[in-house]
């Protein structure tokens, strides 16, 4: 399913972006991680006609193929400064058997936000996908995690952030943990050239 988000929106979700996951005493706490970048580059080339747009920042560069429901690519000036924000999370909880909506499927929702026509060229994009897996092992001194995903097909992990491998420690074989996955782009046109 694809909504259209306002602008403002949007952005106050960037910014704030939380979970509200419902726990009990008597399951695992639910593990939130979260990571946000902000890098500001200059365009240094566009194409129009494939809607390519080469940036430069400090320490890389990166060509985006901008999408066609992105307006006013046109308005983009080689020299611009566009400022990019970047957001992932990743969410896990425990779910008593029988309990998660999402085994064996993958619930996906795409949000974008757009900006208004005759404006400076803006957008943003959110995805939010959730599903459920089940463990089928945890290695516990090699931080390792063993499990079936919606497809059926077992995956083997190594867990390397520490609050994550606090959460694996308290899974068994058998266990199903519902994960949601988000992440969101946002980018700006500083109004001058610089």
């Amino acid at each position: 399913m694809t909504r259209q988000l306002p602008a403002s929106r949007f952005v106050g979700v960037l910014a704030v972006c939380s979970f509200g996951i419902a726990t009990s005493l008597a399951q695992p706490a639910p593990l939130e991680v979260m990571n946000t970048q902000t890098i500001t580059a200059t365009v240094a080339s566009i194409d129009l006609n494939e809607r390519m747009v080469e940036l430069r920042a400090e320490d890389r560069n990166l060509t985006v193929q901008v999408p066609p429901d992105v307006r006013n690519l046109a308005q983009l000036k080689v020299g611009n400064k566009v400022v990019v924000q970047y957001y992932e999370a990743l969410a896990a909880s425990f779910k008593k058997k029988g309990e998660s909506t999402t085994i064996g499927v993958i619930d996906t929702t795409t949000g974008t936000a757009r900006a208004p026509e005759g404006k400076r060229p803006g957008a943003a994009i959110a995805n939010k996908v959730t599903t459920t897996i089940v463990i089928e092992e945890v290695d516990h001194p090699a931080h390792a995690l063993t499990f079936k995903g919606p497809s059926g097909m077992a995956r083997t992990i190594n867990v390397k952030d520490p609050r994550a491998q606090a959460f694996i420690n308290t899974l068994k074989q058998g266990d199903e943990v519902e994960l949601t996955y988000i992440e969101a782009l946002a980018v700006t046109v500083d109004p001058q050239p610089r």
